[in-house]
């Protein structure tokens, strides 16, 4: 099944973990994974949005790119390490609950146990590795309307 196969056969009027879409999970890892990661069949993932009111998906639904006035080098989703939560699973990273520190040992927040350091994903589409940076311009990268001016490497 490639990536559109895979979308075509969730079903949204099902639950996540419901016994068709539970059968999907191990395709969905397989086409969104690292290639280091998993391995292909194991149905978890690294890779979570920031949820919060100053993020990009402030609640129920996403803010429009438009609506983004720190640009659009702002950060959607990151890498987060040994998250144990099913590719299918609605669940996130908590804005005000996360740690700016990369690779806190606390694990919580941006994380992995690879050397390139975790991805994140801009709203521009761009993917980059963060490594040290500050834990005031990580959390400055990952308010969608907080004004900061943030240099990208």
């Amino acid at each position: 099944m490639n990536a559109n196969d895979v979308y075509e056969a969730y079903r949204f009027d099902e639950p996540w973990d419901g016994p068709n879409n539970s059968k999907l999970s191990a395709e969905f890892s397989r086409q969104f994974r690292r290639p280091e990661e998993n391995p292909p069949g194991k149905s978890t993932t690294s890779f979570v949005a920031v949820v919060g009111p100053e993020t990009p998906f402030p609640g129920a639904s996403s803010v429009r790119s438009e609506d983004v006035t720190d640009g659009t080098e702002t950060i959607m989703f990151v890498e987060i390490k040994d998250s144990n939560i099913n590719w299918l699973e609605p669940r996130d990273l908590q804005f005000d609950q996360m740690s700016f520190q990369v690779n806190d040992p606390k694990g919580t927040g941006l994380g992995t146990p690879y050397r390139t350091g975790p991805r994140v994903a801009l709203l521009n589409g761009a993917v980059l590795s963060v490594h040290s940076e500050s834990p005031l311009t990580l959390r400055a990268m990952i308010t969608a309307n907080g004004g900061e001016t943030v240099p990208i490497k």
